[in-house]
């Protein structure tokens, strides 16, 4: 039961959550804090051992124990009521004091920073039950009379009636959750998509948009890559398999409706379709295996309109045993200079000779040779870029520079040599998955596959592991 303690009851115990308030600092004392307190507020010797025995009693919760309310509720007696903000992000509803600690947030956790979406947070009523630099807030109903650090209104966020729960009517059927997932899509993940072509601006905020409130199959694509999106986004294991088990769902649907559309003639459709199923095995692909073939043609096929192949529902195959090179606890570093990484590239080929031996047909040395000289004249547009569209278009450049015979020796005859030149240009890919969220984990996967198709060759596996473990670190 709650009690009260000391000259004018200046202690509050709140027994639901097993906190000691001091109702004139307007916050919960710490455990092993409570001396200290009662002598900054000059109570001495007698009286202090005296509420330091009843004290004793009272169970009291470490900080990382207490059990914050998850939903609203009503303010807790003694604290403070002061405004703040919630994100509105499907899935998320972190809870932040100060318009400059949300804004942070969206930069840290949802990738966006200068350009937030509209309706990006909302103002709501917040309470913290302790003071210091890691403060928790939880949310509260609005008790006007209590509300302290009332902040101005902000660009870009929306009023408390705008975040409050839709009451049940029978009369309507809205399907909430793709609601939900249309609206990250249309707020956020919109802003995180390559084009592909420097010339179109807006594409996925307006063209796509518009196309799918018409297409049934296309607004499922754009509901699964917003799916796929936030489950990337949460730190929570269960609330990830949520969106990536939506995700998959909405895939089914938009493959199984683009597969019999009849707007096969309308190539801006098309390349809508192509697009987002490119996408989409992106983001399938970071959390399974990568069919070799198929990520090379998706990412040289995200701007082909007449890639009717994508259209395929292609399942991921089995990924080759591995060696211990790549291991649960390794990824590829992003933090290596571009002098280094280009010195890396000028000497691959001498390192190659002198492990495989100089390719015995002319025309397939010139093409390993060729695609070498591509990465060196590719590297420096993965420094420059800072965005995804330039970060994407850097990844097409490559694979549209490398020759018709080194791409059928890479994916089909799987080429020792062009596997080892492949696996140099993750070191490139994984700079890109910085700002693309769903490529994210793809650079790794992909040299992983390439061990695995190299594990029988024990001189290419060599020159692999000497050239790529310095550019691993452990996470």
């Amino acid at each position: 039961m709650n009690a009260t303690f000391g000259t004018g009851d200046f202690l509050h115990y709140n027994a639901q959550y097993k906190l000691l308030i001091c109702l004139e600092c307007k916050y919960a004392i710490q455990k092993n804090a409570v001396r200290s307190h009662l002598l900054r507020h000059k109570i001495y010797r007698g009286e202090r051992q005296r509420l330091l025995s009843a004290i004793s009693t009272l169970e009291l919760a470490e900080p990382d124990d207490v059990q914050f309310p998850s939903t609203r509720r009503e303010p807790v007696k003694g604290l403070p009521v002061i405004k703040g903000y919630r994100c509105t992000a499907i899935g998320c509803g972190s809870l932040y004091a100060s318009f400059k600690r949300m804004r942070g947030h969206w930069t840290e956790s949802h990738g966006l920073g200068n350009n937030l979406p509209e309706g990006f947070a909302c103002a709501v009523d917040l309470q913290t039950f302790f003071r210091g630099t890691k403060l928790r807030y939880f949310e509260v109903t609005r008790e006007a009379s209590l509300v302290e650090n009332q902040p101005q209104q902000q660009k870009g966020l929306v009023s408390m009636p705008s975040c409050a729960m839709f009451s049940s009517n029978p009369g309507l059927d809205i399907d909430l959750e793709k609601l939900r997932y249309f609206h990250h899509f249309t707020s956020t993940t919109s802003l995180t998509l390559p084009v592909g072509i420097s010339n179109l601006t807006n594409y996925w905020q307006t063209d796509v948009i518009s196309r799918a409130l018409h297409l049934r199959w296309l607004m499922f694509g754009l509901l699964s890559i917003s799916a796929s999106h936030l489950a990337v986004l949460s730190g929570d294991e269960t609330v990830k398999r949520t969106h990536r088990e939506r995700s998959a769902q909405y895939r089914q649907g938009f493959l199984a409706g683009w597969t019999g559309s009849t707007a096969g003639d309308d190539t801006d459709v098309l390349g809508m379709g192509v697009r987002v199923t490119s996408i989409q095995r992106c983001c399938m692909w970071t959390s399974t295996s990568i069919p070799l073939q198929s990520f090379v043609t998706t990412i040289n096929g995200y701007t082909d309109p007449n890639s009717i192949s994508m259209k395929s529902n292609d399942t991921p195959s089995d990924t080759p045993t591995t060696n211990q090179l790549l291991s649960s606890n390794n990824s590829i570093r992003t933090d290596i200079p571009k002098a280094a990484l280009l010195e890396h590239f000028y000497n691959l080929p001498y390192r190659m000779a002198e492990k495989l031996g100089k390719p015995s047909v002319p025309t397939d040395f010139m093409a390993i040779m060729s695609a070498i000289s591509a990465l060196i004249e590719c590297c420096p547009q993965f420094y420059e870029a800072n965005d995804p569209e330039t970060l994407w278009m850097a990844m097409q450049e490559w694979l549209k520079r490398v020759s018709g015979r080194f791409t059928q020796m890479l994916t089909i005859e799987k080429h020792p040599a062009t596997l080892i030149v492949f696996a140099q240009w993750q070191l490139l890919v994984a700079r890109a998955e910085r700002d693309c969220w769903f490529l994210r984990g793809m650079a790794t996967r992909m040299l992983c596959r390439v061990i695995g198709e190299l594990d029988e060759n024990r001189a290419s596996r060599s020159l692999i592991e000497e050239s790529m473990g310095w550019a691993l670190e452990s996470t």
